[in-house]
């Protein structure tokens, strides 16, 4: 599973392994670079919430 994958996948809820999220968080933890890719999944996220509820 990639980064964004993880990312993703941490950001749905669907990352349910503690191990996995403990390892997550400490990549992010050390790399600035990934901790970027969450703050644009983050925005992204938002962005996209955003984008639906006012096309419905």
């Amino acid at each position: 599973m990639s980064i964004h994958e993880k990312i993703t996948a941490l950001l749905d809820g669907e990352l349910a392994d503690a191990g996995e999220v403990a390892e997550l968080m400490h990549v992010l933890a050390v790399s600035p670079e990934k901790r970027d890719l969450l703050v644009e999944q983050l925005s992204l996220k938002r962005h996209f919430a955003s984008s639906a509820s006012t096309v419905v």
